[in-house]
């Protein structure tokens, strides 16, 4: 277990590890696993457009954004 923390506050970077976070919990609903309220697909299609209508689809559109917005962020040394 590592000994430090790291604290982010640029706004484009926290923007960034929610979509990751959301890209994870819509990983683990594929898998199966259910959680109490909104379910991640959904807050998925509502917050990105995306139309897909299976989980797998939403899944597969967060991964092509997210791995979109790294590029972006990597060819900007964020």
């Amino acid at each position: 277990m590592s000994d430090y923390t790291t604290i982010v506050s640029d706004p484009k970077a926290i923007s960034f590890i929610q979509l990751v976070a959301l890209r994870l919990a819509v990983k683990l609903e594929v898998s199966g696993l259910k959680k109490r309220g909104t379910p991640a697909t959904v807050i998925a299609r509502q917050r990105f457009g995306i139309k897909a209508k299976s989980k797998q689809g939403v899944l597969d559109a967060i991964t092509k954004i997210v791995n979109e917005q790294r590029e972006i962020m990597d060819a900007h040394n964020w």
